[in-house]
């Protein structure tokens, strides 16, 4: 029994011993608010959008925006991980979109005033191998509703 007891102690001594000599924890300096780089449409989340509403199909109207899907996800934290490793200076937001069949998550970047500055902006993301389609943005209520 005396045995079992010094090495009792001694365990506990060593596991205190590694334990103080373990780095002290770092609090990140800065805006907390920085650390996500991305928002999160909550309307979106309450009543999501048919996904064929962000579908680019016959001709835009004229006070159309454009944004570049950059992820399709069927879970909200995939798509919030994907997101939040990004790093790019134009925003990033995810949205709840519905199929026939189910819900997904789309990460956006956007909005965009002209197509030709979401594709000038789709031809950065390519060169850093980050793959984007062109979507509308936001989507506009159809009119039989």
């Amino acid at each position: 029994m005396l045995k079992f007891l010094i090495f009792f102690l001694a365990l506990i001594a060593i596991g205190i011993g590694l334990t103080l000599s373990l780095p002290k924890y770092k609090v990140e300096s800065g805006n907390p608010a920085a650390k996500h780089q991305y928002t999160m449409d909550v309307d979106t989340l309450k009543t999501p959008l048919p996904m064929s509403r962000y579908f680019l199909r016959g001709p835009t109207p004229p006070d159309a925006l454009f944004a570049l899907r950059l992820g399709l996800y069927s879970k909200v934290q995939q798509a919030t991980q994907y997101a939040e490793s990004l790093s790019l200076d134009t925003p990033v937001i995810v949205v709840k979109a519905m199929d026939t069949h189910r819900d997904w998550y789309m990460v956006f970047l956007g909005p965009f005033d002209t197509i030709e500055a979401a594709e000038e902006k789709k031809d950065g993301l390519q060169k850093r191998q980050i793959s984007a389609t062109l979507m509308i943005w936001p989507p506009k209520p159809e009119k039989d509703e």
